[in-house]
């Protein structure tokens, strides 16, 4: 991993589009009202800016880190999503069945 604060001060520095109105709508959303529907995308492209200036050497532990990185998150997203979903599923259940007799 880059340790130079600068090179990776000028990759985020680039992508300003991205992280200017993301932290502008939080500051928005912070003076008036904050849940969580309306604020989540925000801080995931914040968090996406910044870890795209993490500068990685190749080297077969980076790429591990990586691939760490990538299962961690693609677990997060699916057991955050897997709920909601079984609950919409079983609600359609019931309903098909209610209305079937």
């Amino acid at each position: 991993m880059s340790t130079d604060r600068r090179l990776i001060g000028r990759i985020i520095a680039k992508q300003w589009f991205l992280l200017l109105p993301a932290i502008s709508a939080l500051a928005m959303f912070s003076l008036v009202l904050v849940q969580e529907r309306y604020v989540a995308p925000y801080p995931i492209v914040i968090g996406l800016v910044v870890f795209s200036g993490v500068a990685v050497a190749r080297s077969k532990d980076s790429l591990k880190l990586l691939y760490v990185t990538v299962l961690l998150a693609a677990a997060l997203f699916a057991v955050s999503s897997a709920k909601p979903a079984a609950g919409e599923l079983l609600s359609f259940a019931k309903s098909l069945h209610k209305n079937k007799y």
